[in-house]
């Protein structure tokens, strides 16, 4: 379980980026974070996952105040998967295998090695195992992001955007697989993500943010078509078609 405290931000000590954010997750829970380019959602996620200091707030994984671990120990707590993902020229078993850096000094062990055997097996890349990871197709590439956070075996995952280059097929099966992945390995996986149907099909629970403050905390069920107006200034209505909502932009806009 997640949860964060009173937190503040700011890059130059005075204009604050994040204000009074404050939140706490379920375990196992798929949790969506929503809003405009530019009310926080970013710097959330370099706050949780320690790529900036906090200096005003808790964050704290199942009871353990992140903020008190030194960068090795909680990088053994959390995985993280940027936007944009960068891979060095390496076959995918390795390029896997380099996310237990954590755990291993200058070679991989003997449970390193079964830990990434399981996570390819997990993923489905077993036939793509000892292919070039740079020759793999965006959706491929972002599996192995994925399987590379995923081999820490962190209590909570963290992916920016992760379906912002794929095609609708691949953004589907790749959200599909992060939903399944955080029931089974039972941990908490946070996501940044523009698409609001993708939202509301994939994901347990929504924290929306304006104005670098959290507007509202929900469930898919509950979102209102005010939420979408006081979140990103649209006209929506919200349907309910073969037991699934929708949202659906007014003509006009």
């Amino acid at each position: 379980m997640l949860e964060v405290k009173n937190l503040f931000y700011s890059y130059n000590g005075k204009d604050r980026v994040l204000e009074d954010i404050n939140f706490k997750t379920d375990d196992s829970s798929l949790v969506g974070i929503l809003g405009k380019n530019g009310v926080g959602k970013t710097t959330l996620m370099r706050c949780i996952v320690s790529l900036v200091k906090v200096k005003e707030g808790e964050i704290y994984l199942d009871g353990i105040n992140l903020n008190s671990l030194k960068l090795k120990e909680k990088s053994k707590l959390i995985g993280y998967v940027p936007q944009n993902i960068i891979f060095s020229d390496a076959t995918v078993f390795d390029s896997i295998l380099i996310g237990r850096r954590p755990y291993f000094g200058f070679e991989a062990g003997k449970t390193d090695l079964e830990i990434v055997n399981s996570i390819i097996e997990d993923l489905k890349l077993k036939d793509l195992a000892f292919k070039n990871v740079n020759n793999l197709s965006g959706g491929e590439r972002q599996k192995v992001a994925i399987a590379r956070a995923l081999v820490k075996e962190p209590k909570l995952l963290y992916l920016d955007e992760p379906t912002s280059n794929l095609d609708i097929k691949n953004q589907i099966e790749v959200l599909g697989l992060i939903r399944r992945i955080a029931k089974k390995r039972k941990i908490t996986v946070l996501v940044n993500i523009h698409d609001l149907n993708l939202a509301m099909h994939f994901f347990d629970s929504l924290i929306i943010l304006n104005d670098n403050k959290i507007i509202k905390t929900t469930i898919p069920e509950k979102l209102e078509a005010e939420d979408l107006s006081e979140a990103f200034g649209i006209e929506a209505s919200i349907v309910t078609i073969d037991d699934k909502r929708h949202i659906i932009l007014k003509e006009g806009i």
